[in-house]
C-alpha cells in the first residue's frame, strides 16, 4: 500500500521502522539514518514538508554531490537510503537491492514518458527493464545533440544515431532502430513533430539464429554439477539452480520466479507459468532436480514467508535476482572452460545444451520444443546447428576435377 500520504518525516520514521522488522542489522540502519537526518535537515531549510523525487535529487547533489542515478563507490548507501524512501512512498515496500532512480532527460520527460506508457502495456514484465533502458539511450543520444524537444529531430539527427550505434552489435542496433522508427511515426500521429521521419530510419537486417550458441557437452555439464561444493548453504544453491537449468531447460526469469507451490510433489511436476511466453508449462520433477530442491530448502533458505523458491541471503530475503548467471560463470572458470567473455556464458547455456543432448538423442523437435517451452518450433531449429555430426552425415562428397 502507497504511503503518499505520509510527510517527510512521518515518512521516515515508518521507513525506519519497516526496515527493523524486516530485520535489517543496526549498523546498517544506523548508516540509513544518519543521511534521513541531514535530510531533515535539508528540507527543513528549504521549508519543504513532502518527500518527492526531487528533493531527493537535489538533496543528494548539494549535500554528498553525488547524482542519484549513478553508482558511486564507498557512496552507495546514501542513494540506497533514498531508494528506500521512495520504495516506502510508492508501495510500502522495500526493494531488495539497489535499483538506479533513472528517468528520461527533463527537456524529453513528457513525450518518452508517454510513449513508453502508450507501448509498453502488451510487454512482459522481464522485458519492461530493458525497453526502459533502449528509450533512455535514445533520450541520451537527442540531449547530447543539444535537442530541447522531439520535434528538433530530423534525418541527419537519425543518419548520426544510426552512425553511433556501429560501434554496437547488430542486433543491439537493430533494436534501437526499430524503436525509433515507431517512435517517430507515433510522434507524428501525436503531433509531437509535423513529419513522419519513421522512413527515415533505415532498417538494420539482422538474420535471426545466425550465430551458433554455444554449449557444453554432456560431460561438462556433469563435470559443472559435480564441481559445486554442498556441503555450505551457497553451494547447496547453486546447486539446485544450476541442476534446475540443465535437467529443465528453464529460462533464467522462469527459474528466479519459481515458487514453493510451482513444485507438485503430489504429481511429480514442475508448473511454471513462464515469463516470456505467458503459458503454463509442465514438466516432470525428475529425482535429482527433486533432492537438490529439498536439500536447498531444508539446510539453505532463509526462513521466510515468501513463496519465492529462491531467495537472496540477506534481509528482507526477496526473491534472488541478477547473480544467477554469474554462478554459471564461476563454476564454468572452476572446470576450465576457456574463453568465457566471447561465450557470454548463463544459465541459457545449460539450457542450449540440453536442447543439443536432445537432439543427439534423436528426440524430435517437437518434444524439445515442448520441453523448452517454444510457442513455435521454428524457434527449435535453431540449435539443429550444434548437432555437427549430423551436419556432417548430410555433407556431400565434393567431386575431382
Amino acid at each position: 500500500m502507497a504511503n503518499t500520504d505520509l510527510n517527510l518525516m512521518e515518512l521516515i520514521i515508518s521507513t525506519e521502522r519497516h526496515l527493523l522488522n524486516l530485520g535489517y542489522t543496526k549498523k546498517y540502519r544506523d548508516n540509513l539514518n544518519r543521511v534521513y537526518r541531514k535530510l531533515i535537515k535539508y528540507a527543513s531549510l528549504k521549508e519543504i514538508n513532502q518527500m518527492s523525487y526531487e528533493l531527493l535529487k537535489t538533496f543528494s547533489m548539494e549535500e554528498y554531490g553525488i547524482d542519484i542515478n549513478k553508482h558511486i563507490p564507498n557512496r552507495d548507501y546514501v542513494v540506497r537510503s533514498l531508494q528506500m524512501l521512495l520504495d516506502y512512498q510508492n508501495s510500502g515496500h522495500i526493494s531488495s537491492r539497489r535499483v538506479p532512480l533513472k528517468t528520461f532527460p527533463s527537456s524529453f520527460s513528457d513525450f518518452f514518458e508517454n510513449y513508453y506508457e502508450s507501448t509498453s502495456f502488451d510487454k512482459a514484465d522481464i522485458t519492461l527493464k530493458t525497453y526502459h533502458n533502449q528509450l533512455r539511450n535514445i533520450a541520451g543520444f537527442f540531449e547530447d545533440c543539444g535537442l530541447q524537444d522531439i520535434s528538433q529531430v530530423d534525418e541527419a539527427v537519425i543518419r548520426n544515431f544510426a552512425t553511433f550505434l556501429s560501434k554496437y552489435s547488430q542486433s543491439h542496433a537493430s533494436r534501437h532502430i526499430s524503436i525509433l522508427s515507431h517512435m517517430m511515426k507515433y510522434a507524428y500521429e501525436n503531433a509531437y513533430h509535423t513529419r513522419d521521419l519513421s522512413s527515415a530510419c533505415i532498417k538494420v537486417k539482422t538474420f535471426r539464429d545466425s550465430n551458433v550458441p554455444f554449449i557444453l557437452t554432456h560431460d561438462e555439464v556433469e563435470k559443472l554439477l559435480d564441481s559445486i561444493d554442498r556441503s555450505t548453504i551457497m553451494g547447496k544453491r547453486d546447486y539446485a539452480i544450476l541442476t534446475l537449468a540443465a535437467r529443465t531447460g528453464l529460462r533464467t526469469g522462469d527459474i528466479q520466479n519459481l515458487r514453493l507451490s510451482s513444485f507438485r510433489w503430489d504429481k511429480n511436476t514442475i508448473e511454471v507459468m513462464q515469463s516470456k511466453t505467458r503459458k503454463t508449462l509442465v514438466l516432470p520433477l525428475l529425482e535429482d532436480v527433486g533432492l537438490a530442491i529439498i536439500d536447498y530448502i531444508k539446510f539453505s533458505r532463509p526462513q521466510s514467508d515468501s513463496d519465492f523458491l529462491f531467495l537472496g541471503t540477506r534481509a528482507p530475503f526477496a526473491p534472488m535476482k541478477s547473480p544467477m548467471n554469474r554462478i554459471v560463470k564461476k563454476y564454468m572458470q572452476m572446470i576450465g572452460i576457456a574463453d568465457l567473455e566471447s561465450k557470454r556464458p548463463g544459465l541459457h547455456t545449460l539450457r542450449h545444451s540440453l536442447a543439443s543432448r536432445l537432439l543427439e538423442e534423436n528426440i524430435s523437435l517437437t518434444v524439445i520444443s515442448d520441453v523448452l517451452g517454444h510457442s513455435n518450433s521454428n524457434t527449435t531449429k535453431r540449435y539443429l546447428k550444434v548437432d555437427l555430426e549430423k551436419l556432417l552425415s548430410c555433407a556431400l562428397e565434393v567431386p575431382h576435377v
